[in-house]
């Protein structure tokens, strides 16, 4: 044996620092007629001619981005938007785990009807909504650690760009966590349907929102 060998430190061989991860986050389109200003949650519903119209505006941003892999929650109104880009050569995954909370009996509800029968939880989830379990469904909080858990895993995939297409409140959820990733303090209402957001991913700890809730569909000739 070589005099020095035991006594030798091994070399350290640690993973290469993650590079830089653009990711867009961007809620469905309008949904048909009879789904408007009711509860959705787990309900799958289609998107509305006016939804796909937004739809497409946003595919073609999301195309001149050079989006490599887009990720959808199995219901129709994101779904569509994966297929259309799966068209165009951009790789498609479901991910269940980005839909939105299952509401129970309050699926198919309007909100009108919601404060008329649940008066007191109707007042909770306007109050503090991380304390509402949804009667028969999900509760908030199991929500949100079912779509940041799903956040987590998906940055730690290798690409370079990517788009999250999924629901209000999953994605209200996703950018508390940026903001402020020990509290949990979503605004669920923050993001206007068809809203897009612009992360850059730096490490597992550190990401930023570039900007945010920006109606891109709106847009004569949107810049990145």
């Amino acid at each position: 044996m070589h005099p020095y060998l035991g006594s030798r430190t091994l070399p350290h061989y640690s993973e290469p620092p993650m590079k830089p991860k653009k990711v867009f986050l961007v809620r469905h389109g309008e949904v048909e007629p009879h789904y408007q200003n009711r509860c959705r949650g787990i309900t799958d519903c289609e998107l509305s001619p006016e939804g796909k119209e937004m739809s497409i505006k946003n595919i073609q941003f999301l195309i001149r981005q050079g989006i490599e892999r887009v990720f959808t929650t199995g219901k129709k109104r994101t779904d569509f938007v994966g297929r259309e880009l799966q068209k165009m050569g951009v790789a498609h995954y479901i991910n269940p785990g980005f839909r939105d909370p299952d509401l129970g009996v309050w699926e198919g509800m309007t909100w009108k009807e919601i404060q008329a029968q649940y008066p007191d939880l109707f007042a909770l989830y306007e109050r503090d909504p991380m304390q509402v379990t949804f009667p028969g469904g999900e509760s908030i909080r199991e929500t949100h650690d079912r779509v940041i858990a799903a956040w987590q895993k998906l940055i730690r995939i290798s690409f370079t760009s990517a788009a999250i297409i999924a629901h209000g409140c999953p994605n209200a959820m996703i950018l508390a966590h940026i903001r402020k990733p020990h509290k949990l303090e979503p605004n669920l209402k923050e993001q206007k349907i068809g809203a897009m957001n612009k992360i850059i991913v730096l490490t597992e700890d550190d990401a930023r929102i570039e900007w945010g809730n920006r109606l891109i569909y709106t847009e004569d000739d949107p810049a990145c």
